[in-house]
């Protein structure tokens, strides 16, 4: 069982890495400084002007090619530059045992399911070589010792069943809450022959992405009549508009917890659509969080002043049936963070687009997917990747139509400041 339990853990943890190695592997290229010269508006001007403002940038741009898009500017009053942190406990909890009857039901409410108290998961407690030393026979033993678990800090836990056909898993990633992992099992039971097809062990992971063909994608904030399409899932029918309701109602109730930050929210940003069986389709969400409605497009880790990477705040989530969530994986809305430099005007989007347009080089051609206004790190605390600024930008997903790569351009929406990033694929 230990061998079983060291796998399951080392093979999620290669498959955050390849996760986090296709989402990014590129440079940043470029950063233009902009003396924005008093050009900003009301925040309530620029979400009026958005539409028009990409309509107008559509017929004069030489160098910008605008696919059927829909710019993400929510209508909010005021933005601010974010500062994040870690708290040091969740609830300033820091007993094992106390810890214990926190994470406990929480997992239960993840799997929907009492859970055996025997496939509990303990890391990093010596839990195992308690064992050994024949100290306790099991799980159930080793957490009702309280004296013990009184005497010990907080540990991570998870919760592991599974054979073939079956399986429940949910991991609380530390004991803070910032992010969990679950999966009920069913995309697993459905895809059965495709997972025993594959032999190079991704298959433990069980998502729909590493071992069924993707036949559609779509991406939120684009073309909103493609979202009224309709897929069969296993216990009936739904489309892609109303499953990315759902994902983010459903996801919002279940991850509930106290002393979550109330105006952080998960907003589903694509739809991938996977082929589980010959009739039977699953839906992969691709999310990010938001503050105030303005969403977060890197923050948590990786981008900083010193390091061009990038770690995009993006959560995946699976629905194979209409009244559930099968699989999930990313934050909760345990997320610590201030408010600095608070503004009601930012630079419109048809500005931020003429000062991108002046900074491309004369031979240089993109195609735009995606126009979003966001939160971007500008600086991550280079030990912990706990700590850091963000501050809003517009976001420009594109392709460079000479050689495909993936670059994502961000124009400061205080300042006019362009960052580049180019992402190559493989």
């Amino acid at each position: 069982m230990k061998r079983t339990i060291i796998y399951i853990f080392f093979v999620f943890l290669v498959g955050v890495g390849i996760y986090c190695l296709n989402i990014y592997s590129g440079k940043s290229t470029n950063e233009i400084k902009y003396d924005n010269s008093n050009e900003v508006l009301n925040l309530t001007e620029v979400h009026k002007c958005v539409m028009q403002d990409l309509d107008n940038c559509k017929k004069r741009s030489n160098k910008l090619k605008f696919e059927d898009i829909i710019p993400y500017c929510p209508d909010v009053k005021t933005v601010s530059d974010i500062h994040y942190s870690l708290p040091d406990y969740y609830k300033e909890i820091k007993s094992e045992k106390d810890m214990l009857s926190v994470q406990i039901p929480f997992i239960e409410k993840l799997l929907g399911a009492k859970m055996t108290e025997l496939n509990f998961l303990h890391f990093q407690s010596g839990y195992d070589e308690l064992i050994k030393q024949g100290k306790y026979k099991d799980f159930l033993e080793f957490m009702s010792d309280d004296k013990e678990n009184e005497n010990r800090e907080p540990q991570w836990l998870a919760y592991l069943e599974q054979d073939e056909k079956h399986l429940q898993y949910a991991e609380i990633v530390n004991p803070l809450f910032k992010s969990v992992v679950f999966n009920r099992g069913k995309c697993y039971e459905l895809n059965y022959e495709n997972r025993m097809k594959e032999q190079d062990g991704l298959t433990m992971l069980t998502q729909p992405r590493f071992v069924c063909e993707k036949v559609a994608e779509y991406y939120v904030y684009g073309n909103q009549g493609e979202l009224d399409k309709t897929w069969k899932i296993s216990d009936g029918e739904i489309s892609v508009k109303d499953g990315v309701q759902f994902a983010e109602e459903y996801l919002e109730n279940l991850l509930e917890l106290d002393g979550e930050s109330e105006d952080v929210k998960l907003k589903v940003a694509y739809v991938e659509v996977y082929q589980i069986s010959d009739t039977v389709f699953a839906f992969r969400y691709k999310m990010r969080r938001s503050i105030d409605e303005v969403l977060c497009q890197t923050l948590d880790a990786g981008s900083s002043v010193s390091s061009p990477s990038l770690n995009y705040d993006m959560i995946d989530a699976y629905q194979v049936e209409t009244d559930t969530i099968d699989m999930y994986q990313g934050p909760t809305k345990i997320f610590r963070y201030t408010k600095t430099n608070q503004t009601d005007a930012i630079l419109p989007l048809g500005k931020a687009i003429e000062l991108l347009e002046k900074s491309l080089g004369d031979n240089s051609n993109y195609c735009v997917y995606g126009v979003e206004l966001g939160y971007l790190n500008t600086y991550v605390d280079s030990m912990t990747q706990e700590e850091g600024n963000a501050t809003v930008c517009w976001y420009f997903n594109c392709v460079n139509e000479q050689d495909n790569a993936l670059t994502e351009f961000y124009v400061n929406a205080r300042t006019g400041d362009i960052k580049t990033y180019t992402r190559y694929s493989g």
